[in-house]
C-alpha cells in the first residue's frame, strides 16, 4: 500500500513539474519572437524620433534664396516700339514721335510700360532712335538710356535717362541727367565726365556724381586759348555747400588731375543697345 502511494506520489510530482516548465516557455505570447522583425521595428521608431519635419523640398535653391522675389535685373524682359507720326507716308527715322518701352519679369508680367515723347521742336542730328541699357549709378543695376542724337553748331549728344529702383521695382526717370552734355562714364571713379565746346578757342569740362540718389555737378574746369599766343588759359569751380566755388588751382594742377586732352572726355555711352534705326 505504502510503495502504491510514494508512486503514485512521485508520477504526481513529474507531471506538475512538466506542467510548470511548459507553461514558462508559453507565457510571453505577446513579445515578437521575430529578431530581425523586432530590429526594424525599433528602426522605424528611431527614424520617427528622429524625423522633426517633412522631407527636403528639392526644387528649393540650396542657398536659401527665393527666386520669385529676386531683385536681379537681368531676369527683365524689355519691348521697345517706336511709335510714328500718323500723318505722315513713310516710315523712317524722322517720322518717330515716341517710343514705347514695355517691361516685363521672367514669368512675362508686365512690370512697367514706359512711355518717351521726343522734342520735336528741334530736328537732332546723328538721331538713330537708339535705346540701350547701361549701369549709370554703379549700384550694378542696368538703367534705361534713350539716344536723343545731336544739337547745335558743336553737335552735342544728350540721352534722356530712366533709373531702376529695385525696391519699387519700376524705372524712374531722371530729368537732370537729360542736361548732361556728351555725359561718359567713369566707372573706375563712379563719376559721370561731360565735355563741350563753347567756340573754336573755349572748352568746357564737368565731373557729376550720385549723392544720395541724386545727380550733382561736383566740379567744373574752363580752358579759354588766347587767339595770339594759343596759351590755354584754366579755371576750375568745385561745389561747395551747394554752390560752385572758384579754386586756386594753378593751370599745372588742373591740367594733371582734369587731363582735358585725353580720349577719356571723348568716349560715348556704351552698353547692351535693345533698339536702334
Amino acid at each position: 500500500m505504502n510503495q502504491k502511494i510514494m508512486i503514485f506520489f512521485c508520477v504526481f510530482t513529474l507531471l506538475f513539474l512538466t506542467a510548470c516548465n511548459q507553461s514558462d516557455h508559453e507565457s510571453p505570447k505577446h513579445r515578437n519572437s521575430n529578431p530581425a522583425a523586432e530590429s526594424q521595428d525599433g528602426g522605424e521608431e528611431e527614424a520617427k524620433n528622429q524625423n522633426t519635419g517633412a522631407l527636403p523640398d528639392e526644387s528649393a535653391p540650396k542657398d536659401g534664396t527665393q527666386t520669385d522675389d529676386m531683385d536681379d535685373d537681368s531676369e527683365l524682359e524689355y519691348n521697345v516700339q517706336p511709335v510714328r507720326d500718323e500723318n505722315a507716308d513713310w516710315k523712317d527715322i524722322t517720322t518717330i514721335t515716341q517710343m514705347q518701352i514695355t517691361v516685363t519679369d521672367k514669368k512675362n508680367t508686365e512690370l512697367q510700360n514706359i512711355s518717351y515723347s521726343y522734342d520735336l521742336s528741334y530736328e537732332p542730328a546723328a538721331f538713330t532712335g537708339k535705346v540701350l541699357l547701361e549701369d549709370v549709378n554703379f549700384d550694378g543695376s542696368d538703367d534705361i538710356l534713350l539716344d536723343l542724337g545731336r544739337y547745335g553748331n558743336q553737335g552735342v549728344k544728350y540721352y534722356a535717362c530712366y533709373l531702376w529702383n529695385p525696391a519699387a521695382k519700376q524705372y524712374e526717370e531722371i530729368p537732370e541727367f537729360q542736361e548732361i552734355r556728351n555725359p561718359v562714364l567713369n566707372s573706375a571713379d563712379q563719376e559721370i565726365l561731360s565735355s563741350w565746346r563753347n567756340s573754336a578757342d573755349s572748352y568746357g569740362y564737368a565731373k557729376y556724381r550720385w549723392e544720395n540718389g541724386t545727380l550733382q555737378m561736383t566740379a567744373r574746369i574752363s580752358v579759354d586759348y588766347d587767339i595770339e599766343t594759343m596759351e590755354a588759359q584754366m579755371t576750375e569751380e568745385r561745389l561747395e555747400n551747394k554752390q560752385m566755388v572758384r579754386t586756386d588751382a594753378d593751370k599745372e594742377t588742373i591740367q594733371k588731375e582734369w587731363q582735358p586732352d585725353t580720349a577719356m572726355w571723348a568716349g560715348d555711352m556704351a552698353g547692351k543697345i535693345l533698339y536702334e534705326e
